[in-house]
């Protein structure tokens, strides 16, 4: 009887081994997400204008020049091995050092919330610029900041799907 109860562990012990080994697990591998090059831009760009148009109220007398100003673009861009969308940078007149900081701070972060960014902080300079930026965790970045005539721009973050050149550009002439 002891043989028996022996051999049938045996046996159960190699049908499961071998049902274990004959069935294949295989995960489905997602399709990489395409890339939406217009919600991405339109993205980007809504964000830094909400921003800017903002901080216009702070100070009656700031306006916003051109986005992007003369001479700049926007578009995607390869940069350090990464294509990512810029929005070009923007001109506006806004004195970050004739309005209370915490003020600033206060009127962008609803904003930057609502497109998925964490509160700004305060960036100064050693020539006497200072301004605001925020990182979203995607690498997305806004920055506005200077003296008298700020600079303004905001990018997304590296768009993982594109690792060369020619592919990230061809997205200019796709949007």
């Amino acid at each position: 009887m002891k043989k028996l109860v022996i051999a049938s562990g045996l046996s159960i012990v190699l049908i499961v081994s071998v049902t274990a080994c004959s069935t294949p697990r295989t995960r489905p591998t997602p399709a990489a997400a395409p890339i939406d090059q217009t919600t991405i831009a339109s993205e980007m760009d809504s964000l830094l204008i909400e921003t800017m148009d903002a901080l216009l109220p702070l100070q009656p007398d700031a306006t916003i020049a051109a986005v992007p100003t003369e001479g700049q673009h926007s578009g995607f861009e390869f940069v350090e091995g990464q294509c990512r969308y810029s929005t070009g940078v923007a001109k506006f007149s806004f004195a970050f050092s004739r309005t209370d900081m915490n003020q600033v701070l206060t009127t962008v972060d609803p904003i930057l919330e609502r497109h998925g960014f964490p509160s700004a902080e305060e960036e100064t300079g050693a020539q006497g610029w200072s301004g605001i930026r925020a990182e979203a965790a995607n690498g997305s970045v806004i920055y506005l900041h200077g003296r008298g005539d700020n600079d303004a721009e905001a990018y997304s973050g590296p768009l993982p799907a594109i690792d060369d050149e020619s592919s990230c550009l061809a997205l200019n002439a796709a949007r």
